[in-house]
């Protein structure tokens, strides 16, 4: 009864390994985020996403250019957010899609990060 039990598990098991494993290259991100070379970016906000946890909050937006080339770029707490008069925005609570943006950034671990971005319109 007891190797009945232990050959059911052992097949068990070897029948979960693999759907795991492909579970887990499923979620891995396909490629990085293509980086700039320069400091400057002007372009229309597309689209953009919470990420990172309560500890490391920062919004991914990415930025469609004249040349309809779409940048990501990472804005942290610490970006520098302005509208068009300069008056400082909340990166967060006054994100506005489809707005003309130009944004100040570096590359740092392979992602664009944000500088400061101002709202142009």
């Amino acid at each position: 009864m007891k190797k009945i039990l232990a050959v059911s598990a052992v097949i068990a098991l070897a029948c979960l390994v693999p759907s795991v494993s492909l579970r887990a290259q499923a979620k891995q991100p396909s490629q990085a985020a293509p980086t700039l070379a320069g400091d400057t970016f002007t372009g229309t906000i597309v689209t953009g996403h919470m990420k990172g946890g309560i500890a490391n909050p920062h919004l991914v937006v990415e930025v469609s250019g004249a040349d309809g080339q779409k940048v990501s770029f990472v804005l942290r707490m610490t970006t520098a957010v302005t509208d068009v008069d300069g008056k400082t925005l909340n990166y967060q609570r006054d994100f506005r899609k489809g707005k003309k943006v130009e944004i100040k950034f570096t590359v740092k671990d392979g992602q664009n990060e944000a500088l400061s971005m101002h709202y142009l319109e």
